[in-house]
């Protein structure tokens, strides 16, 4: 996770969104508040990725569940839009990969544990 590009760019947003809220000061100058709207602007365009970030995770509805969609429009399109949802959450990428590790890390050591007896 901490090798994780996106991660760290949701951690500087985040920073920026606290220093933005925490500074209280506007410039009655016209021009310099201009300035200040145009250069917020210009950082804001450094987080834009975030929002058109995709994972490359399919999703899918359990079988039971699909059979209902074909049935109710208003649920498949409540699927349908989870489904985009998800595919566009960094956070559920990651879990998957922290469970891909966990799995890999008890395979080695039922492995060892084996190999031990």
């Amino acid at each position: 996770m901490a090798q994780n590009q996106q991660l760290k760019l949701i951690e500087r947003q985040a920073r920026w969104i606290k220093e933005r809220r925490d500074n209280n000061i506007v410039p009655l100058n016209y021009d310099k508040y201009v300035a200040d709207i145009e250069t917020n602007r210009e950082r804001s365009k450094e987080f834009e990725s975030l929002s058109k970030y995709q994972n490359n995770l399919k999703f899918s509805s359990h079988i039971k569940e699909q059979e209902l969609t074909k049935m109710d429009s208003v649920l498949s399109e409540k699927r349908s839009r989870w489904h985009e949802s998800l595919s566009q959450d960094i956070y559920v990428e990651e879990a998957v990969h922290v469970l891909e590790d966990l799995k890999l890390n008890n395979i080695k050591r039922e492995k060892l544990a084996n190999i031990k007896d």
